[in-house]
Protein backbone atom coordinates (compact mmCIF):
# COMPACT_ATOMS: atom_id res chain seq x y z
CA UNK A 1 0.00 0.00 0.00
CA UNK A 2 1.26 3.65 -0.42
CA UNK A 3 0.46 6.15 2.49
CA UNK A 4 1.40 9.70 1.11
CA UNK A 5 1.09 12.55 3.11
CA UNK A 6 2.46 15.19 0.49
CA UNK A 7 -0.43 14.52 -1.67
CA UNK A 8 -2.95 13.13 0.92
CA UNK A 9 -3.47 9.77 -0.69
CA UNK A 10 -3.93 6.08 0.41
CA UNK A 11 -3.46 3.72 -1.79
CA UNK A 12 -5.10 -0.22 -0.53
CA UNK A 13 -3.31 -2.72 -2.43
CA UNK A 14 -5.65 -5.11 -4.01
CA UNK A 15 -3.63 -8.76 -4.57
CA UNK A 16 -3.46 -9.59 -8.07
CA UNK A 17 -5.46 -6.14 -9.66
CA UNK A 18 -1.83 -5.06 -11.15
CA UNK A 19 -1.71 -3.58 -7.32
CA UNK A 20 2.40 -3.72 -8.07
CA UNK A 21 2.48 -2.04 -11.35
CA UNK A 22 0.02 0.87 -10.21
CA UNK A 23 1.94 0.99 -6.72
CA UNK A 24 5.46 1.64 -9.55
CA UNK A 25 3.41 4.01 -11.39
CA UNK A 26 2.13 6.29 -8.63
CA UNK A 27 5.45 5.80 -6.51
CA UNK A 28 7.05 7.36 -10.05
CA UNK A 29 4.32 10.17 -10.35
CA UNK A 30 4.67 11.39 -6.92
CA UNK A 31 8.59 11.08 -6.31
CA UNK A 32 8.55 8.06 -3.89
CA UNK A 33 11.00 5.43 -2.90
CA UNK A 34 11.53 2.40 -1.11
CA UNK A 35 14.49 2.88 -0.46
CA UNK A 36 14.99 5.25 3.07
CA UNK A 37 18.46 6.09 1.97
CA UNK A 38 17.36 8.36 -0.46
CA UNK A 39 17.87 11.96 0.35
CA UNK A 40 15.64 14.53 -1.02
CA UNK A 41 17.18 15.80 -4.43
CA UNK A 42 15.73 17.19 -7.65
CA UNK A 43 12.37 17.58 -5.79
CA UNK A 44 12.32 14.05 -4.80
CA UNK A 45 10.87 13.44 -1.43
CA UNK A 46 12.34 10.82 1.32
CA UNK A 47 10.64 8.20 2.23
CA UNK A 48 10.86 5.73 5.03
CA UNK A 49 9.87 1.73 4.30
CA UNK A 50 8.37 0.24 6.49
CA UNK A 51 7.56 -3.60 5.21
CA UNK A 52 7.03 -2.92 1.54
CA UNK A 53 4.56 0.21 2.73
CA UNK A 54 5.91 3.75 1.07
CA UNK A 55 6.08 6.31 3.95
CA UNK A 56 6.87 9.77 4.49
CA UNK A 57 9.96 10.54 6.54
CA UNK A 58 9.23 13.49 7.94
CA UNK A 59 6.02 12.61 8.95
CA UNK A 60 4.78 13.63 12.82
CA UNK A 61 2.96 10.19 13.76
CA UNK A 62 5.16 7.41 13.08
CA UNK A 63 2.61 4.64 11.35
CA UNK A 64 1.99 1.38 12.59
CA UNK A 65 4.04 -1.49 11.81
CA UNK A 66 1.26 -3.74 11.48
CA UNK A 67 0.58 -2.15 8.32
CA UNK A 68 1.75 -4.72 5.47
CA UNK A 69 1.59 -4.80 1.87
CA UNK A 70 -1.59 -5.66 1.57
CA UNK A 71 -3.43 -4.52 4.04
CA UNK A 72 -7.28 -4.51 3.72
CA UNK A 73 -9.00 -1.02 4.26
CA UNK A 74 -10.71 -2.31 7.13
CA UNK A 75 -7.09 -2.75 8.85
CA UNK A 76 -5.79 0.45 7.47
CA UNK A 77 -8.65 2.45 8.73
CA UNK A 78 -7.93 0.63 12.60
CA UNK A 79 -4.25 1.81 11.89
CA UNK A 80 -3.85 4.80 10.55
CA UNK A 81 -4.61 8.13 12.48
CA UNK A 82 -8.33 8.65 11.97
CA UNK A 83 -7.66 12.45 11.10
CA UNK A 84 -5.69 10.93 8.36
CA UNK A 85 -8.13 8.59 7.34
CA UNK A 86 -11.12 10.50 7.17
CA UNK A 87 -8.89 13.26 5.17
CA UNK A 88 -6.49 11.66 2.75
CA UNK A 89 -8.08 10.45 -0.24
CA UNK A 90 -8.54 6.53 -0.69
CA UNK A 91 -8.53 4.20 -3.21
CA UNK A 92 -8.18 0.75 -5.11
CA UNK A 93 -8.51 -1.18 -7.62
CA UNK A 94 -10.85 -4.47 -8.53
CA UNK A 95 -10.39 -6.88 -11.06
CA UNK A 96 -13.26 -9.05 -12.87
CA UNK A 97 -13.67 -12.00 -10.44
CA UNK A 98 -13.19 -14.85 -12.77
CA UNK A 99 -9.99 -13.44 -14.49
CA UNK A 100 -9.01 -12.54 -10.92
CA UNK A 101 -9.46 -16.20 -9.22
CA UNK A 102 -7.23 -17.46 -12.30
CA UNK A 103 -4.83 -15.27 -12.02
CA UNK A 104 -4.47 -16.19 -8.23
CA UNK A 105 -4.00 -19.91 -9.86
CA UNK A 106 -1.06 -18.97 -11.94
CA UNK A 107 0.23 -17.01 -9.39
CA UNK A 108 0.24 -19.09 -6.26
CA UNK A 109 0.39 -23.06 -8.47
CA UNK A 110 1.27 -22.62 -11.88
CA UNK A 111 4.47 -20.14 -11.67
CA UNK A 112 5.75 -22.62 -8.37
CA UNK A 113 6.92 -24.75 -11.49
CA UNK A 114 10.45 -24.02 -12.04
CA UNK A 115 9.70 -24.72 -15.51
CA UNK A 116 6.23 -23.06 -16.06
CA UNK A 117 7.68 -21.27 -19.09
CA UNK A 118 7.59 -24.55 -20.53
CA UNK A 119 3.90 -25.49 -20.21
CA UNK A 120 1.66 -22.36 -21.27
CA UNK A 121 -1.67 -22.78 -19.51
CA UNK A 122 -4.52 -24.48 -22.13
CA UNK A 123 -8.28 -24.38 -22.60
CA UNK A 124 -9.68 -26.05 -19.67
CA UNK A 125 -6.91 -25.72 -17.85
CA UNK A 126 -8.82 -24.27 -14.73
CA UNK A 127 -10.54 -27.66 -13.36
CA UNK A 128 -13.01 -28.11 -10.31
CA UNK A 129 -10.14 -29.89 -8.71
CA UNK A 130 -8.07 -26.46 -9.33
CA UNK A 131 -10.50 -24.01 -8.14
CA UNK A 132 -11.09 -25.70 -5.03
CA UNK A 133 -7.32 -25.29 -4.44
CA UNK A 134 -7.80 -21.79 -5.13
CA UNK A 135 -10.67 -21.25 -3.23
CA UNK A 136 -9.22 -23.49 0.17
CA UNK A 137 -5.84 -21.08 -0.41
CA UNK A 138 -8.36 -17.79 -0.29
CA UNK A 139 -10.04 -19.58 3.19
CA UNK A 140 -6.90 -19.86 4.34
CA UNK A 141 -6.73 -20.18 8.14
CA UNK A 142 -10.17 -18.26 8.77
CA UNK A 143 -12.31 -19.98 11.27
CA UNK A 144 -15.37 -19.96 9.67
CA UNK A 145 -15.49 -22.04 6.42
CA UNK A 146 -18.12 -19.54 5.28
CA UNK A 147 -15.21 -16.94 4.89
CA UNK A 148 -13.42 -16.27 2.55
CA UNK A 149 -10.35 -13.81 0.72
CA UNK A 150 -12.33 -11.58 -1.65
CA UNK A 151 -11.67 -8.22 -3.60
CA UNK A 152 -14.94 -7.21 -1.51
CA UNK A 153 -13.21 -8.20 1.86
CA UNK A 154 -10.05 -5.66 0.92
CA UNK A 155 -12.55 -2.67 0.67
CA UNK A 156 -15.34 -2.57 2.78
CA UNK A 157 -15.97 -3.23 6.17
CA UNK A 158 -18.06 -6.14 7.89
CA UNK A 159 -21.22 -4.55 7.28
CA UNK A 160 -21.27 -3.97 4.05
CA UNK A 161 -19.96 0.06 4.00
CA UNK A 162 -17.17 0.88 0.82
CA UNK A 163 -14.28 2.44 2.75
CA UNK A 164 -12.29 3.98 -0.42
CA UNK A 165 -13.16 6.83 -2.22
CA UNK A 166 -12.71 5.45 -5.46
CA UNK A 167 -12.55 1.65 -6.89
CA UNK A 168 -10.56 1.40 -10.37
CA UNK A 169 -11.12 -1.48 -12.48
CA UNK A 170 -8.31 -3.35 -13.87
CA UNK A 171 -9.87 -3.36 -17.15
CA UNK A 172 -9.06 0.73 -17.32
CA UNK A 173 -6.23 1.14 -15.55
CA UNK A 174 -5.35 4.33 -17.32
CA UNK A 175 -9.05 6.29 -16.65
CA UNK A 176 -8.50 5.40 -13.49
CA UNK A 177 -5.27 6.54 -12.78
CA UNK A 178 -5.65 9.43 -14.19
CA UNK A 179 -8.96 10.24 -12.15
CA UNK A 180 -6.63 9.39 -9.22
CA UNK A 181 -4.25 12.22 -10.19
CA UNK A 182 -6.43 14.37 -10.71
CA UNK A 183 -8.02 14.08 -7.43
CA UNK A 184 -4.93 14.47 -5.72
CA UNK A 185 -3.58 16.96 -7.77
CA UNK A 186 -0.89 15.39 -9.07
CA UNK A 187 0.70 15.09 -12.62
CA UNK A 188 -0.73 12.81 -14.99
CA UNK A 189 0.84 9.56 -16.22
CA UNK A 190 -0.40 6.73 -17.81
CA UNK A 191 -0.04 2.90 -17.16
CA UNK A 192 3.37 1.96 -18.94
CA UNK A 193 4.19 -1.08 -17.35
CA UNK A 194 2.76 -4.79 -15.79
CA UNK A 195 4.93 -6.41 -13.69
CA UNK A 196 4.51 -10.06 -12.60
CA UNK A 197 2.01 -10.79 -15.52
CA UNK A 198 0.70 -14.26 -15.48
CA UNK A 199 0.70 -16.54 -18.17
CA UNK A 200 -3.24 -17.26 -18.05
CA UNK A 201 -3.76 -13.36 -19.57
CA UNK A 202 -2.32 -14.98 -23.21
CA UNK A 203 -5.66 -17.17 -23.34
CA UNK A 204 -7.79 -15.50 -21.84
CA UNK A 205 -9.93 -16.17 -18.50
CA UNK A 206 -13.11 -17.36 -20.39
CA UNK A 207 -11.09 -20.68 -22.34
CA UNK A 208 -9.01 -21.31 -18.84
CA UNK A 209 -12.51 -22.19 -17.15
CA UNK A 210 -14.95 -25.51 -17.37
CA UNK A 211 -18.34 -25.52 -16.46
CA UNK A 212 -17.72 -26.70 -13.31
CA UNK A 213 -14.99 -24.45 -12.13
CA UNK A 214 -17.06 -21.44 -13.31
CA UNK A 215 -19.64 -22.48 -11.12
CA UNK A 216 -17.79 -22.61 -8.24
CA UNK A 217 -16.29 -19.47 -8.11
CA UNK A 218 -19.72 -17.98 -9.20
CA UNK A 219 -20.77 -19.23 -5.58
CA UNK A 220 -17.44 -18.77 -3.73
CA UNK A 221 -17.11 -14.87 -4.94
CA UNK A 222 -20.49 -13.94 -5.29
CA UNK A 223 -19.99 -10.92 -3.01
CA UNK A 224 -17.55 -9.36 -5.82
CA UNK A 225 -19.31 -10.45 -8.47
CA UNK A 226 -22.68 -8.46 -6.98
CA UNK A 227 -20.82 -5.81 -5.77
CA UNK A 228 -18.76 -4.64 -8.59
CA UNK A 229 -21.21 -5.77 -11.52
CA UNK A 230 -18.60 -7.72 -13.70
CA UNK A 231 -20.16 -10.80 -16.03
CA UNK A 232 -18.37 -13.87 -17.02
Amino acid sequence: MIISDKYKLIFIKVPRTSSTSIESCLSDVLKLSKNPMVHPTNGRHRYMHVGDILLDADVREPYSIDLETHTTAKEAKRLIPKHKWDGYYKCAFVRNPWDWVASQYCWNFWMNRGDYRNYLPKPGDFTAHRAEGVIKLLRGNLANDGDIQTQHSFIYDDAGNLLVDFVGRFEDRNNGLRHIFKMIGAPTQDFNKHIYRTPNSDIGYRDFYTGESRRMVDAALSKDIMAFGYKF
